[in-house]
């Protein structure tokens, strides 16, 4: 994934700490089903869970979490809409 997010954000002129900012939430993002993330399967096995009982609640917070992201990764990291031919990555 980081190296499919950096050469897009190169090639397409975007902020590249942005890109792999919202890449990195975007990974993390496991709240829609109880075998995104170990805590969600133990919990799910031993309470009886399934798919339903994630699904509305997940559902909600990958979407304010998809929102928070992309806007404060916006503001942070402004693309100045010029694309950087420069191949010093020292600074990324």
């Amino acid at each position: 994934m980081f190296t499919i997010s950096y050469e897009l954000a190169r090639g397409s002129g975007c902020n590249v700490k942005g890109v792999l900012i919202v890449m990195m939430f975007a990974c993390s993002a496991s709240f829609l089903t109880p075998v995104a993330y170990q805590s969600n399967i133990i919990i799910s096995r031993r309470a009886g869970y399934t798919l339903r009982h994630f699904l509305p609640f997940g559902a909600g917070l990958a979407l304010v979490d998809l929102l928070v992201t992309c806007i404060l990764a916006w503001q942070m990291y402004p693309s100045n809409g010029i694309i950087d031919t420069d191949t010093n990555d020292s600074d990324y």
